[in-house]
């Protein structure tokens, strides 16, 4: 039996991962395809170029029926510019079973790479990695994206894709250019999905301070209360119905106290509401500011309620109940005195002083000190 060269090179090549340039504009990723192959000196760089008028449900099918046409069996490289562009990958290999790598922030020199690097690879894996390390713009895009979200809000969505924290940045962009999150007590955290583990451990940690109202992305979770809108949706659905429905039931934080201190009104009738609630919301300010910004909205109508009772039973003379656990308590030195500083205007007020227990038993409310 003999073998031709010839034929096992035509293998080699057919089975070669291609690139596709996807780009806004009308002759944008042509272009630059077109300078990609003749520098290289392949045929392997393709282009979908994207008119600015084109909707993103028109574009995700020309697109995905492009890299059906055209792929070759060994995956598909798709370096997009900005937008619904990065997205489309992910949901078509989902759809298709096309193993697809996407890099965002496309640039002439990423796309040679790629092309240099697919002539002689069949690893897009390895392909992207290299011309993400080849490419010292893009490492520093890469790094921009490593920054941290910290939480500050008592409700969160949380956006996820499994190809990185990049495209659920993008998911996060797009949810906030359709809804508006500034009145309400909201923040978007994006999260990686490619590390399921990890998801789930961050997923844990916020849940337990924090109130997750949703999960947007391309991994379901399956936490129980916690509803779950593919990504593919926002696509379908132009308007984000569903999740507007979610956002608009969460509470803002003026609507929670104008709820919270016409209830004591009616139950506490030795206190004013109306003296008692700015110097209680400066407080609650204070505590934000200068102790912890870890505190919900859920765990603050406990401390409102707590903190009234308390000024009523100190006007009435009557004694504080003894905190059993005070030293350890106050070993929360730093917190303990920006307690103290804080409540002197209350003190002031109603010409009252809270004993060392009751500034351990706020403490405790506050920082959610438990087992001691």
């Amino acid at each position: 039996m003999f073998l031709c060269v010839d034929d096992l090179e035509g293998d080699k090549v057919a089975y070669k991962p291609i690139i596709v340039v996807a780009m806004h504009g009308k002759s944008t990723a042509s272009s630059m395809a077109e300078v990609a192959n003749k520098l290289v000196g392949g045929d392997n760089v393709y282009a979908y170029d994207m008119t600015l008028d084109k909707n993103p449900q028109t574009a995700y099918i020309e697109l995905k029926d492009f890299i059906i046409t055209n792929h070759q069996g060994s995956g598909v490289m798709l370096l997009v510019d900005m937008g619904s562009l990065g997205m489309f990958g992910e949901l078509i290999s989902e759809e298709t079973g096309i193993e697809i790598r996407v890099i965002d922030m496309v640039s002439t020199l990423l796309v040679i790479e790629c092309a240099r690097k697919a002539l002689t690879n069949n690893n897009i894996n390895i392909i992207c990695e290299e011309a993400k390390q080849s490419v010292s713009f893009l490492n520093s895009y890469n790094i921009s994206l490593s920054e941290t979200y910290i939480p500050r809000k008592d409700n969160i969505i949380i956006t996820n894709c499994i190809t990185g924290e990049g495209s659920a940045i993008k998911v996060k962009n797009m949810i906030e250019e359709k809804i508006n999150l500034a009145s309400k007590d909201i923040q978007i955290v994006p999260l990686s999905a490619s590390d399921r583990k990890e998801m789930y451990n961050t997923i844990n940690i916020l849940s337990k301070n924090k109130k997750i109202i949703a999960v947007v992305g391309t991994v379901n979770p399956n936490v129980y209360g916690i509803p779950f809108i593919p990504v593919s949706e926002l696509f379908l659905d132009s308007n984000y119905t569903r999740l507007k429905d979610i956002v608009n039931r969460v509470k803002t934080l003026e609507n929670f106290y104008n709820e919270i201190f016409q209830s004591l009104e009616s139950e506490l009738k030795e206190l004013s509401m109306s003296d008692f609630r700015p110097l209680c919301i400066n407080f609650l300010d204070n505590v934000r500011e200068n102790i912890t910004d870890n505190i919900d909205i859920y765990m603050v109508s406990g401390l409102i309620l707590h903190l009234a009772c308390a000024i009523i039973r100190l006007i009435n003379k009557e004694d504080t109940p003894k905190c059993r656990t005070k030293q350890k308590v106050m070993s929360y030195s730093k917190e303990y005195n920006f307690l103290k500083e804080s409540l002197r205007p209350i003190e002031r007020f109603y010409n009252i002083k809270f004993s060392d227990d009751e500034f351990c038993h706020i403490l405790i409310i506050i920082l959610n000190i438990v087992n001691i």
